[in-house]
């Protein structure tokens, strides 16, 4: 059986979104997609990279 992933922190979020922002992107949960975090152009709204996690997300941006 699947398990769903913990929710994050508001820390966690805070600091992740944070980064996402630096770097030039929008970092957004969306529920109903398979793949619940997105990073977003930050001009264009483009859909750069997707994850089931919010810490994959974060390892992400630190590459």
């Amino acid at each position: 059986m699947d398990q769903k992933p913990a929710e994050p922190s508001s820390a966690q979020l805070r600091e992740v979104s944070a980064r996402a922002e630096r770097a030039g992107y929008l970092l957004d949960c969306d529920r109903w997609s398979s793949a619940e975090w997105q990073l977003l152009d930050a001009t264009d709204g483009e859909l750069l990279y997707e994850a089931e996690t919010l810490d994959e997300i974060a390892r992400w941006l630190g590459t």
